[in-house]
């Protein structure tokens, strides 16, 4: 998942307003100089989330992962 963090208010568009239910093992991608989404956000998305089997990993870039990541991480297309 990567986030922003969007404003509660936006209801089911809003990952805060989901992470409850996520139980399952996931990996949550951040970045250090995301404009939609400050460190905080980010923290509190993925302490949100009570899955016991979680990651998340935090890039130094804005809100587009860089390249080399993308490409390591998400399939073609």
């Amino acid at each position: 998942m990567v986030p922003p963090h969007v404003d509660p208010v936006l209801g089911d568009a809003a990952p805060v307003n989901r992470m409850g239910g996520i139980q399952q093992s996931w990996l949550l991608l951040t970045a250090a100089q995301d404009t939609f989404s400050t460190a905080e956000n980010n923290q509190a998305l993925f302490d949100a989330a009570p899955s016991k089997h979680k990651a998340r990993e935090a890039f130094d870039s804005g809100h587009a992962l860089p390249g080399t990541i993308r490409a390591g991480v998400l399939p073609d297309g």
